[in-house]
């Protein structure tokens, strides 16, 4: 059967939510591999188990640079590279890995199993609740990683105003200006 108007409206507007989903999702999980690769390269050179870019420094660094989320969050939690995350965080990052799962994994193909069904089960608040938890693991390490970088204390802005200026950014895209003036919260 051919695919109608309605039908085309329908998937383009579920599957240009669940692109931004999905590139939240990867900003999350480059930050991650990101992070602790420079926390462990730093210690490895600390601790000098390797010289700086020796063939053996170079291929630990490659290999980190190859980790999965799960590999990296696994390792961003080990007491050996001097950083531990509390209890707290680790539950932030723990969600932020599962609901990056659903988003990449069973989003899309819920999403096109409804449209073939005419079912309504990918409901938004299910998406919302997986994008929270996204933008809230993806704020955690971005933050680690500014901290890392510059070497001074996160202030920029608070954790909700940036989960919500994902969230509302996924669900709904607000148009230009209105994007423009939520960057005051950053200065």
């Amino acid at each position: 059967m051919w695919l109608t108007p309605t039908d085309l409206i329908r998937i383009n507007h579920s599957s240009e939510i669940i692109g931004r989903a999905t590139l939240v999702c990867q900003k999350f999980e480059t930050t991650c591999n990101e992070i602790l690769s420079w926390f462990e390269a730093t210690r490895v050179l600390i601790n000098k188990e390797y010289e700086f870019m020796s063939d053996e420094y170079k291929s630990y660094v490659d290999r980190l640079h190859s980790y999965l989320l799960n590999k990296s969050i696994n390792e961003l939690t080990q007491k050996k590279n001097g950083f531990r995350p509390s209890e707290k965080e680790l539950k932030i990052l723990n969600d932020a890995r599962k609901s990056r799962n659903w988003i990449v994994h069973e989003s899309g193909i819920s999403s096109l199993y409804n449209y073939r069904t005419n079912n309504e089960t990918l409901t938004k608040e299910q998406l919302q609740i997986h994008v929270k938890n996204v933008a809230r693991g993806e704020f955690l390490v971005s933050k680690w990683s500014y901290e890392f970088y510059e070497r001074k204390s996160h202030n920029l802005v608070k954790e909700e105003i940036y989960v919500n200026l994902i969230l509302d950014w996924v669900i709904e895209p607000p148009n230009e200006n209105e994007i423009r003036t939520t960057l005051w919260f950053f200065n």
